[in-house]
């Protein structure tokens, strides 16, 4: 899975921009990742094998916990 990065534009410097990596993502960025439909990805947060935190009343998803997914997925496949 490749970063997602954005470039945003710095207020006290305009002109300027800073490039920040996202670390926590949508169920539906998630979905699109690892290209499974969006309900999917709540179920696999409700069986507790994709990690997620709440911020306010969003559901946020970790990018290290899709990686840590998919990883594990591999390791299944050549185990």
């Amino acid at each position: 899975m490749e970063p997602v990065t954005y470039r945003i534009e710095e207020v006290t410097n305009p002109g300027r921009t800073t490039t920040m990596e996202r670390v926590l993502l949508t169920a539906e960025e998630v979905a699109e990742a690892l290209h499974i439909g969006r309900t999917r990805v709540y179920d696999l947060i409700a069986a507790g094998e994709i990690t997620s935190v709440k911020i306010g009343h969003l559901r946020r998803i970790p990018v290290d916990a899709v990686r840590d997914y998919a990883a594990r997925l591999v390791a299944e496949v050549t185990v």
